[in-house]
């Protein structure tokens, strides 16, 4: 049947429907149907997207939705991106929808910026903090935009996104002047943590001591310590004294600095002293 499917696709979309109808009227399985008409619509979408869009619109299968609402967006969006987002947006079942728009998103952000920052922004605004939109797709493509428009973004996004251009920049140039100097101008908060917290990381094995002093200035006290802690576990041990010099200048609670000086007590006894006194 899956192979009949894939001979209909060649011929009329109503017709392919109309024998699909009689497959559902013959008994089969609900499944080796939904697979049928999946298989049917996906590939009819080239030939008549105007038809299956309509046809997907009525599906009730919340199933079925979400495996194919985001195909066929993001296939519509190839040639009418304005359309294609229109009618995701109009499908009913909210996960199918999300999931058509995050798909649109991560085929399309690199040809089409702008549209779809504005797209998600909206969507943020409306609510959809629990969806699975996010920047990462516009970002790996255009970090320097984002970096432009971020005060746009609601402001509980306002830190993901701002991790999110910090990851773009250092897997696109490494850690060069340019987000430091992005980092240096953010105000004190989540934002400027985020950021910080993605640069600290990546310095570590580069530069131990500029890692440690820039995770020293995030201002919540638990990111912070959790932070400084992989900073610990992360570095070479040939610069584990560097990190224990850099800590001395970190304003810390006694407790986190304890755990610290143990961590580093630790990995010296257990990596650089057998070095330094072989057996």
């Amino acid at each position: 049947m899956i192979e009949l499917s894939q001979a209909w696709i060649t011929k009329d979309i109503k017709q392919a429907l109309g024998w699909l109808n009689q497959v559902m009227q013959s008994g089969a399985s609900s499944e080796t149907v939904e697979l049928c008409y999946e298989k049917i619509m996906l590939g009819s979408v080239n030939h008549d997207p105007l038809m299956v869009a309509q046809t997907v619109s009525k599906i009730e299968s919340s199933k079925l939705l979400q495996r194919l609402v985001p195909a066929i967006g993001a296939k519509m969006a190839d040639t009418n991106l304005t359309g294609a987002i229109e009618w995701v947006k109009s499908i009913s079942d909210q996960d199918a929808r999300q999931a058509g728009l995050k798909r649109i998103i991560d085929f399309h952000a690199q040809d089409h910026p702008e549209p779809l920052f504005d797209l998600l922004v909206s969507e943020l605004h409306n609510g959809a903090s629990k969806s699975p939109l996010d920047l990462s797709s516009l970002t790996k493509h255009h970090a320097d935009f984002v970096i432009k428009n971020l005060a746009s973004l609601p402001t509980a996004s306002q830190p993901g996104a701002a991790e999110n251009i910090a990851l773009s920049i250092v897997e696109r140039d490494g850690l060069d002047s340019d987000l430091v100097s992005w980092i240096r101008q953010l105000p004190p908060g989540d934002v400027f943590d985020r950021a910080t917290e993605v640069y600290a990381l990546n310095q570590i094995t580069r530069n131990a001591k500029n890692a440690v002093e820039f995770a020293g200035q995030i201002g919540n006290p638990k990111v912070r310590a959790d932070l400084l802690s992989r900073l610990v576990e992360n570095a070479q041990i040939d610069t584990i004294s560097q990190v224990d010099e850099a800590l001395a200048n970190v304003e810390l609670e006694s407790a986190v600095r304890e755990q610290l000086n143990q961590q580093i007590t630790k990995r010296t006894a257990v990596e650089l002293t057998p070095l330094v006194l072989p057996n």
